[in-house]
């Protein structure tokens, strides 16, 4: 693993953030104290096109005052802007300010899966909060906004019946997120939620507790959810257009277990 003193200082950070260097993207690295971002413009670690595939440990530490700013169209918005069979776990990050277009959060805004490859993602104790604003579309009426991840993929391969899932554990997200493209239908950003805009993955013993404003598909926890859901919960306020729900926003098929979660 590599030690990270410093997002600002290290190799990795000036120059994996906005990289397409899949070499350097596939890196293991630990935090090794809190940092403070104060006055830095981000980019994010990895891209839709060329997500992060390494792992990353916090280590428990803080990193406060993120700031990404992105136009409405881009995708791909956050800490990382994509991750693919990925572990990060022990990562704080406090009063972030991220805004963009769409697939936005403050810690990934998508986690990919590939279920050829055996490429699963952990999201793991970590907790993050302030604010993230979507500007934009990733398909019609569609955001995938989160406070935590804009969207959690789960894959299964239908010629081999291999399977890929994303799962959040132990996460919990006091971001506020608006979901608003500045158009007239009010109904036109959709798959917004406080901790994932768009679950297919598993999400467990987390919580979100920050307002949430979008248009369709809005949920305190999840915008839409095709995934399963167990020892969750959400506090927070939200309004939208339609199909609007203080946990979740619309559902397909899916599991929702109540807290305590149930073991296997």
């Amino acid at each position: 693993y590599e030690i990270m003193p410093s997002l600002v200082g290290s190799e990795m950070c000036i120059r994996d953030r906005g990289t397409t260097d899949d070499q350097l993207l596939s890196k293991n690295y630990k935090l090794n104290k809190d940092i403070d971002l104060e006055g830095v413009r981000f980019e994010p670690i990895g891209s839709l096109e060329h997500p992060f595939t390494g792992k990353f440990y916090g280590e428990k530490h803080s990193i406060k005052n993120l700031t990404i700013e992105k136009d409405k169209n881009s995708k791909g918005v956050g800490f990382f802007g994509a991750i693919k069979g990925s572990v990060v776990k022990d990562l704080n990050i406090e009063n972030a300010n991220v805004k963009g277009g769409s697939v936005i959060g403050v810690l990934v805004g998508e986690a990919q899966v590939d279920a050829s490859a055996g490429k699963n993602n952990l999201i793991a104790h970590c907790k993050v909060s302030g604010v993230v604003e979507s500007k934009g579309e990733r398909f019609i009426k569609v955001a995938d906004a989160g406070g935590l991840v804009g969207a959690a993929q789960e894959v299964t391969d239908p010629n081999t019946y291999d399977y890929a899932t994303t799962t959040i554990f132990d996460a919990h997200a006091d971001v506020k997120v608006t979901a608003d493209t500045g158009a007239n239908d009010k109904a036109t950003s959709g798959h917004v939620g406080g901790l994932v805009g768009h679950n297919k993955g598993k999400i467990i013993d987390s919580s979100s507790k920050g307002d949430v404003i979008g248009g369709n598909t809005t949920g305190g926890l999840v915008g839409y959810n095709d995934g399963s859901v167990r020892g969750s919960s959400a506090t927070g306020n939200v309004k939208g257009a339609f199909n609007v729900g203080g946990f979740l926003g619309g559902s397909g098929p899916c599991l929702l277990y109540t807290s305590p979660s149930p073991r296997d």
